[in-house]
């Protein structure tokens, strides 16, 4: 399955890969107590419904993420 920035979380922290990714540039996002409530959402979304004004996930590291994510496949 390819990953990228509209992918659920749920589905991308199956791939080791991509939670190496995900720490990398936000550290502790994939501890259980940070995931509880952002299984169900992708990273775009995470991004958009906070305005895009979240320092963890500004549009930069988004599209970062997203470029690595779809390296993976």
């Amino acid at each position: 399955m390819a990953l990228d920035r509209n992918t659920k979380i749920a589905e991308v922290i199956k791939d080791p890969r991509a939670v190496e990714i995900l720490e990398r540039y936000i550290p502790g996002f994939t501890e259980p107590d940070n995931l509880k409530m952002k299984m169900e959402y992708s990273l775009n979304q995470l991004h958009f419904f906070q305005g895009g004004k979240v320092s963890w996930l500004k549009m930069d590291k988004l599209m970062a993420i997203d470029e690595e994510l779809r390296a993976l496949s």
